[in-house]
């Protein structure tokens, strides 16, 4: 396949899991989802009014397994043209931003302690130790 057709069908899955997440925060209450802020190119969910929490969500597409090496790349992505504001340095300076992976890729065993079956509703839960910052972080298979 060429980037003309898996191009595509990327968007159109990153859309589709977009729509899903939003579905699945109606019964939640308010909240706003952008798919594609200003200046960024993953989806923001933001909700809580005063105690605002904001939900980043990555849609990755891929063929194959996902482990460690792949998250650590995902989580080390600076935005376009820029050398600051990776998501691990937003994850660390914002304590009520999270991150959110949805996966087509299978993910190894590696993955498993952060792995969900559907997306989170309400405030995500912590599934580390409290002490471990990568309870923000949640992979969706």
């Amino acid at each position: 396949m060429d980037i003309a057709v898996i191009g595509p069908e990327k968007f159109a899955f990153q859309d589709m899991a977009c729509i899903e997440l939003a579905l699945s925060y109606r019964p939640s209450g308010t909240f706003t989802l952008v798919p594609e802020p200003s200046g960024g190119e993953y989806a923001n969910l933001t909700w809580g009014g005063a105690s605002k929490q904001i939900l980043e969500v990555q849609v990755k597409g891929a063929k194959g397994t996902a482990g460690i090496k792949h998250l650590a790349e995902y989580i080390a992505l600076f935005p376009n043209r820029k050398a600051k504001g990776s998501l691990f340095e937003r994850l660390l300076s914002d304590e009520t931003r999270h991150a959110l992976f949805i996966l087509t890729a299978r993910c190894n065993d590696e993955l498993v302690p952060l792995l969900r079956k559907q997306p989170p509703v309400g405030r995500p839960a912590k599934q580390c130790p409290s002490s471990n910052d990568l309870g923000r972080v949640s992979v969706f298979f």
